[in-house]
């Protein structure tokens, strides 16, 4: 499953990815609310990093757990948001970048 990050490609030509189906933000804190694959991270919370680019339901999250290194793959049905949005600072050193294409390239945006 390829995962989009909040300010890079949200539509490809062939498959369309559909954000709107999305049920929970980029950056939302979510709490596994059950794992038929790993039982123990029932209960653990974590935040978006990334949603899955397969168009249609049901949605995949990328979501860093807390006090983990590496991003674990959940379908919508396996979490329950909470609602608070964390900064995207929290995750990411380097600031955002606006791209604009321009004549099927990309040019940095001011």
């Amino acid at each position: 499953m390829g995962l989009l990050e909040p300010h890079g490609r949200h539509r490809r030509r062939d498959e369309q990815a559909d954000l709107v189906l999305a049920k929970l933000s980029f950056y939302e804190r979510v709490v596994v609310a059950h794992c038929e694959d790993d039982p123990s991270l029932v209960g653990k919370a974590g935040h978006v990093l990334g949603v899955g680019e397969e168009g249609g339901p049901p949605v995949a999250y990328g979501v860093l757990l807390e006090n983990a290194s590496q991003v674990a793959c959940f379908t919508e049905d396996e979490l329950r948001g909470t609602g608070e949005i964390a900064d995207r600072t929290q995750f990411y050193d380097a600031p955002a970048l606006r791209i604009c294409v321009v004549d099927g390239k990309g040019v940095i945006v001011d």
